[in-house]
């Protein structure tokens, strides 16, 4: 009778003993002895229990997955061959933890779909103990040991090969663990040291308000090769960004622009006020992986339109405007004595040597009604370096001077329509 008693107290204190090994939780590092275990819950292996002292002498691999994780499940294949090839001296064991809500019944689902690929990787299910003797943020996570001695820990699926050739050979295996990295996950990461330092860029983008004191500028980025890997327009009004964005817009004259938005001010020529400016004047930048000049404005196009919402199209509109052509007085090839005389009192001072061209672009900037150039563009005339301050009629009078004359015409002429999304037809 006392045998018995005693042999029950016995059986008692060794599966005490054996729950405690179990629900370790301090967690083990390379070079660490893991206990003794045996796992009863597993599926793709017929025994019901897989004891880790049956492995003795072998290495096994620990690697925790999940039916979801798709780079865990492309190295099966790998691992597969690598299970028959190394068949004597190592074992792959999956673990399938209970933090990655896989259910036993849905990994039994998976592994009779691959049945007949990996009949051989056996899985334990709903794991919580060696989640927590090796705890981890990311899969795949490999875990090697050998005679119940952690001999490394690796995330990178690349060095399975490397370390069974290590291991064949007698030689030191390679970890690769990555130490984790506290982050706030409520904050943007990488930003004011939430994360630390991000690695470098592959593909960012920002548009930002207007900041008093930064000057007006643009640039487009290259790298070895002349592809484009960046842009930054800083301080640009809406409209120049857009023009920027849609290299097409350089063939319309802001006096041939149709607006049709809510927000009309926005797209004003006001660039003088700062409450304006505030409101009105961005600063756009993007980096890239190297790529062509069309192809970096369209990723620019798609950002923007997120932002300002609109629609670009083009109408034709008959409309009056005003036409240079060369007239029959000879263009003076020097400012005589008699034009000098006859300077606008506004521009005292100097002449200046301009194209046709430049004094059409000047003049599109301050008209509503559009200025068309049906001249020579490159021909040169004489005017006052002042001549956007004075009036048409006397600017008239000196193109004419210079064998120019201006005339008013109804013509049909291609307008650029900007417009809200919302109210686009």
């Amino acid at each position: 009778m006392s045998k018995s008693i005693w042999l029950f107290v016995f059986m008692c204190f060794s599966n005490i003993v054996c729950a405690q090994t179990l629900t370790k939780t301090t967690p083990l590092v390379v070079g660490d002895t893991i206990p003794a275990w045996t796992f009863n819950n597993t599926v793709n292996i017929k025994s019901k229990t897989i004891n880790i002292a049956k492995f003795q002498n072998k290495l096994i691999i620990l690697d925790f997955w999940a039916t979801w994780c798709g780079s865990c499940i492309s190295a099966f294949p790998e691992d597969t061959k690598l299970q028959k090839l190394y068949k004597d001296s190592i074992q792959f064991l999956l673990v399938n933890s209970k933090s990655t809500r896989d259910t036993r019944k849905k990994i039994s689902l998976f592994f009779s779909s691959y049945r007949q690929s990996y009949s051989i990787l056996p899985s334990f299910v709903e794991d919580t103990i060696l989640d927590k003797w090796f705890p981890h943020h990311s899969i795949p996570y490999l875990v090697w040991i050998k005679n119940n001695r952690v001999l490394a820990i690796t995330q990178d699926p690349n060095l399975v090969i490397e370390n069974i050739r290590s291991y064949e050979n007698q030689k030191e295996l390679t970890s690769s663990k990555f130490d984790e990295i506290p982050y706030e996950s409520t904050q943007p990461i990488f930003v004011n040291g939430n994360g630390g330092e991000a690695p470098h860029e592959l593909f960012r983008s920002q548009l930002i308000p207007y900041k008093p004191g930064i000057r007006v500028s643009s640039s487009f980025f290259h790298d070895s090769s002349q592809e484009v890997n960046g842009l930054q327009f800083v301080s640009q009004t809406r409209f120049d960004l857009i023009s920027a964005a849609y290299p097409e817009l350089s063939a319309f004259d802001f006096n041939r622009v149709i607006f049709k938005v809510q927000n009309l001010d926005g797209f004003s020529l006001d660039s003088v006020s700062e409450n304006w400016n505030r409101l009105n004047r961005f600063t756009y930048s993007a980096s890239f992986p190297p790529t062509t000049l069309a192809k970096a404005r369209r990723y620019m196009r798609d950002d923007l339109d997120k932002y300002f919402n609109i629609k670009i199209d083009s109408v034709f509109i008959v409309s009056t405007c005003y036409v240079l052509r060369s007239g029959k007085q000879k263009v003076p090839s020097t400012f005589d004595q008699n034009i000098i005389s006859e300077k606008n009192t506004k521009n005292q001072g100097f002449l200046r040597e301009f194209t046709v061209s430049e004094v059409v672009n000047d003049l599109n900037q301050k008209s509503k009604i559009p200025y068309l150039d049906e001249t020579n563009p490159y021909s040169k005339i004489w005017l006052t370096r002042n001549h956007q301050d004075i009036t048409n009629d006397e600017l008239i009078a000196m193109l004419k001077r210079n064998g120019i004359i201006v005339i008013s015409l109804k013509k049909e002429l291609k307008y650029l329509v900007i417009s809200d999304q919302l109210s686009a037809n």
